[in-house]
């Protein structure tokens, strides 16, 4: 719990605890040490006034804080010169102990410089949370440690705004009469590999009740559907009788990669085509009620780069809810859902048809509006041999519903699809350096060409025209919701606007009272920061919680990752947090892509990841699903999902702390700013622990594909795959059946990355038992 002190910035009181007299005495003296000049007398000034006052203006603190940016960028650049002079020939040593006496000298001042800063945004936060909550809000702190982090460095307008949204629609959902909760449901748990299991189970289901003359409505929303199967299935069960409506995100032009060769960026435009494919596919099935919509990111959301990115599939009485995408490689990632049925699902349902609804008719300037379409023209836009033939085979139809896209494996192949398509290849993609053979050989990507942006943009233009037809519109108004009724006794709350996902969040960690579990695909600060001040309450109290937390260890294109912040932040508290160490099938790379928390109170899951985002930007949704005491089959569904998670656990993360591998490479720097050498020491060790992950990854994938080649291996998966599990999960659980565990153990630990990953995590321990 934060202590407010004597001390204030700008009105704001900061924590005793942590800002008092003899913090701000070493201060005064380390910012004398610092460098550079320029600056200093501001910083200096700012701190005797303080220290004197116990008071710092707004515009004082201004004055520091630039001092300690331009600190900050010193202390890189300095870092950076120190590996340059130990890169050159001969070494240049001089420049080296000049340097290192420049990070001596600075360390200190920065090391209490982010603390300042930290404590003073986290105080802010409390301060604010309090005045608009009041006194008797309980959760205070739990909030202000949220929207300390997800509000940004200054509290502004928009920051009060959101946040009194946000607790408005707490103390609404406290008094147990909010729309968000619904009783008398049942519900089925279906993470991991169950998961996409029961995505195809379902769209068969519907499939064979219409065959059968009893046909089962679905409504579904997703952020991708592309998977072969489940588009067929669901073409399937629509010329079977099922009435079938679909809101989906079209795609758009986001995140760019950048060229490792002439290090430019580059867009890869795969996922528009292959969903423009998708809509155009499913709006021409004959003699079914099909009716398609494209969600109007830009004119519901803002902006086209915010994403429709939920994943909802209502089939008859039943709703799936859950983080999996409809794509072909995402049933082998570790995710969660539920099938819901009751009143539950008729509000999942309800949702979906009012987005129906209010994409009905949506043209491209709603959908991705102007500037994206400029971007277009204007970029560098990429597509791998997936894509280039989902692309040429639009161009020629598409192929009906379910099929296929070729897989090109030659040039030839290549140059047969472009010219079915009424082009020629070299028209439309610019030739790669290596050529095209050596374009599919490496599974990377190519540039379109002028003509081939051309007929990309055409392909999005006819896939929203499939959507605007009278027919289609009309089908779109036409959906009857689930009858809901009561039948369970699980009690379900589904968070639909950015301040209800919010909620949801904040409550399963306040609620907890034993545990929670958190496998997360985006771990941010600011929900770390919500878990650290539960913990620290819990503690307050006698009754601390057993906390862990998973990662998703992919590496992002910067060549770290955005989840380095939340998982520092934990360490830095005393939480258990660890990395994935996922086995791989392929060379796909495998995610733990659940937006889950697990507590002894209930579980989230859903499309919402931990992020700002996620929270608050795109347009998501999810469920807690309570496990209250009389209620035998959520304890149940507890049971199941605890075990899950002590698997994961237990067996695919790696137990090294980065912050302990930090700390043993800066074990050698002063004692006097020491903390800052271990906190800038932290990025390099990520990425060390990160790359070490990935070899892993890469190497079970090509042991997977070897065990595969056994003929007894690739029987067992084909009987799996019949079951309805994921290639990619079929596969490892064929090994594990036939090779059996204790051997897969045994190949996994002779591989190399798994021989450095244990290298690595002994080293650690062995400096952290001498020290």
């Amino acid at each position: 719990m934060t202590q407010p002190g004597s001390f204030r910035v700008g009105g704001v009181p900061l924590d005793a605890t942590k800002i008092n007299k003899a913090f701000l005495e070493k201060m005064k003296a380390n910012v004398e040490k610092a460098q550079p000049a320029e600056g200093k007398e501001a910083a200096a000034q700012a701190l005797a006034e303080i220290f004197e006052k116990g008071e710092m203006t707004s515009t004082g603190m201004e004055g520091l804080q630039a001092y300690g940016k331009a600190i900050g960028k010193e202390w890189k650049a300095d870092k950076d010169a120190i590996w340059a002079a130990k890169q050159a020939s001969p070494v240049d040593g001089a420049q080296i102990e000049a340097r290192k006496a420049k990070l001596n000298s600075n360390a200190p001042f920065l090391g209490q410089f982010n603390v300042l800063v930290d404590n003073l945004r986290e105080q802010t936060a409390a301060m604010a949370v309090a005045t608009i909550a009041g006194a008797s809000f309980g959760p205070a702190a739990l909030v202000a440690g949220y929207a300390a982090y997800l509000n940004g460095p200054k509290w502004d307008n928009s920051a009060t705004k959101k946040t009194t949204e946000l607790v408005n629609t707490y103390k609404a959902y406290e008094t147990g009469e909010s729309p968000m909760t619904t009783k008398g449901n049942t519900v089925q748990q279906v993470h991991r590999a169950e998961l996409w299991k029961t995505l195809t189970g379902l769209t068969r289901e519907a499939a064979e009740a219409g065959k059968a003359g009893k046909p089962l409505e679905i409504t579904a929303q997703y952020y991708e559907l592309t998977s072969p199967e489940l588009v067929g299935n669901l073409a399937d069960a629509a010329k079977a009788g099922s009435k079938l409506r679909l809101n989906l995100d079209a795609g758009r032009l986001s995140y760019p990669a950048t060229d490792p060769v002439t290090m430019t960026d580059y867009f890869q435009v795969d996922e528009i085509a292959k969903k423009m494919r998708t809509v155009i596919q499913f709006t021409e099935i004959k003699d079914a009620d099909v009716a398609v919509s494209l969600f109007p990111s830009k004119g519901e959301l803002g902006s086209a780069e915010d994403l429709m990115h939920r994943k909802v599939l209502r089939v008859g009485e039943k709703v799936l809810m859950s983080g999996m995408n409809g794509n072909v490689s995402s049933g082998e990632n570790v995710d969660a859902g539920y099938v819901i049925e009751g009143p539950a699902a008729r509000n999942f349902t309800q949702n979906v048809a009012r987005d129906l609804n209010t994409s009905a008719g949506a043209d491209a300037e709603a959908i991705w509006g102007k500037k994206q379409f400029e971007k277009f023209d204007k970029s560098d836009l990429r597509v791998s041999a997936s894509g280039l033939a989902s692309l040429l085979d639009s161009l020629n139809g598409p192929s009906p519903a379910g099929s296929k896209s070729a897989h090109p494996k030659s040039v030839e192949d290549l140059e047969k699809m472009a010219k079915q398509a009424g082009v020629e290849l070299g028209s439309i993609v610019e030739k790669p350096a290596d050529g095209f053979q050596a374009f599919l050989n490496s599974e990377g990507v190519v540039s379109l060409s002028k003509e081939g942006k051309s007929l990309l943009k055409g392909l999005m233009e006819r896939g929203v025209a499939a959507t605007q037809t009278s027919k289609n519109l009309a089908g779109l108004a036409d959906v009857t919701l689930p009858e809901g009724k009561a039948n369970g006794k699980t009690v379900v709350d589904i968070a639909d606007q950015p301040a209800e996902r919010e909620t949801l969040v904040l409550n399963a960690i306040n609620q907890a009272k034993e545990f929670i579990y958190m496998p997360g695909f985006v771990v941010t600060r600011a929900v770390a920061a919500a878990i650290v001040a539960k913990q620290e309450q819990a503690i307050a109290e006698g009754k601390p919680l057993d906390i862990k937390v998973v990662a998703d260890s992919g590496i992002y294109p910067f060549g770290g990752t955005p989840n380095s912040f939340g998982v520092d932040y934990l360490e830095d508290h005393g939480i258990a947090v660890r990395w994935a160490q996922l086995e791989r099938t392929g060379s796909h790379d495998r995610k733990v892509h659940a937006k889950q928390i697990l507590t002894d109170k209930g579980e989230i899951a859903g499309s919402t990841n931990f992020s700002a985002k996620g929270m608050r930007e795109n347009w998501e949704t999810s469920a807690y699903v309570h496990f209250e005491e009389k209620d035998a089959e959520a304890q149940a569904l507890k049971a199941q999902s605890k075990a899950q998670f002590e698997d994961l656990w237990n067996n695919n993360s790696y137990p090294l702390s980065v912050t302990d591998l930090a700390r043993m490479y800066a074990s050698k720097e002063q004692a006097d700013g020491h903390e800052h050498f271990v906190d800038s020491a932290r990025a390099g060790a990520t990425r060390e622990v990160l790359t070490a992950i990935e070899n892993y990854e890469v190497e079970t994938g090509s042991l997977m594909q070897r065990l595969h080649e056994r003929p007894e291996v690739a029987a067992k998966k084909a009987d799996f795959v019949n079951q309805g599990y994921s290639d990619g999960d079929a596969m490892l659980m064929a090994a594990d059946a036939v090779v059996g565990k204790q051997e897969l153990t045994k190949l996994t630990s002779e591989l190399p990355s798994t021989i450095e990953l244990d290298r690595l995590h002994s080293k650690v321990e062995r400096w952290k038992k001498s020290v």
